[in-house]
């Protein structure tokens, strides 16, 4: 099926005005990354959120910690944690805490939504351990890894793997992983990465790299931690992947499917022709029509 008009009018306005207001050279990004520190966004969840769920919030191990959950009068026992993206550098926005509200009704699960620092205040030294005891709470809480779902987009989806693999390192395997357009290599270095084949109108090569060398801080790029398919994927549990074809991080879910394939990894790739980055959480049709299934790959065990 083509995309819809709604997607193709807004890939097209994403090509007019994205890299205008997201710079994609390095003067440019050191310059709006200076804005953020001086002025940084807002990462608190949208008050028409009250609406469909109930909000908590924590200071769980320094980090503020919200939850989510539908207004039933039982909590449900499936829990979903949810790393947002924004390349590491960008903070959570609306249409991230909209994606977790709505997935707290559609599966039911309570969704927990760390709000971990960004680079270059924090690097993946410090994120993913923290991020690794910020979800070994909730599987304990559960009482069941199965119960319990990493999920992410783009940057968020790479902190998801990343701390499945520590988990699994410590002993926690089989936690399955939901994972939307996941940046999964910092590096950019994929010799199958085709820039002129993929047209993203969001992402560039030089925009990631930046802000990968931003989030990884005194380790190399290629660190698992930063790069976390560069690490095993042996013991993890069954991973989803959705991304549209019109993505750079095509190229990052491939690989996955591949690597992880190969490990004995339980992999499900979800490739929607000609759709863009994190095309599940936009206001589409296709978005509409795609929430169910991914609701249900949370539910499957």
């Amino acid at each position: 099926m083509p995309p819809s008009l709604t997607h193709r009018a807004l890939a097209g306005v994403l090509s007019l005005t994205h890299r205008r207001r997201m710079p994609h050279d390095d003067a440019g990004m050191v310059a709006e990354l200076t804005e953020a520190t001086l002025r940084p966004r807002s990462f608190a969840p949208p008050r028409s959120l009250d609406k469909r769920v109930t909000l908590t919030v924590a200071g769980d191990r320094g980090w503020r910690v919200y939850e989510l959950a539908p207004r039933t009068a039982a909590a449900p026992a499936r829990r979903i944690v949810y790393f947002h993206g924004g390349g590491y550098v960008g903070e959570i926005d609306p249409g991230h805490w909209r994606f977790c509200a709505r997935l707290a009704t559609l599966v039911p699960a309570r969704v927990t939504v760390p709000i971990y620092p960004v680079a270059p205040g924090s690097t993946a030294e410090m994120t993913v351990p923290t991020a690794a005891a910020v979800t070994r709470d909730v599987v304990t809480e559960a009482g069941d890894p199965a119960l319990v779902t990493l999920m992410g987009d783009s940057a968020g989806g790479g902190l998801a793997l990343a701390t499945a693999q520590a988990l699994r390192d410590e002993g926690i395997g089989g936690i399955p992983l939901v994972l939307v357009a996941p940046w999964l290599d910092a590096t950019m270095t994929d010799p199958r990465i085709d820039v002129g084949r993929t047209r993203d109108p969001i992402l560039s090569v030089p925009r990631l790299v930046r802000a990968g060398e931003l989030y990884a801080g005194d380790l190399p790029p290629a660190d698992p931690r930063v790069s976390p398919i560069h690490g095993s994927l042996a013991g993890l549990g069954r991973i989803t992947i959705y991304v549209g074809t019109r993505d750079l991080l095509v190229w990052d879910a491939r690989r996955l499917r591949e690597l992880a394939a190969a490990a004995g990894v339980p992999v499900d790739l979800h490739e929607a022709d000609g759709l863009v980055h994190v095309w599940p959480l936009l206001p589409l049709p296709e978005a509409r029509r795609i929430r169910p299934a991914i609701a249900a790959a949370v539910r499957r065990r």
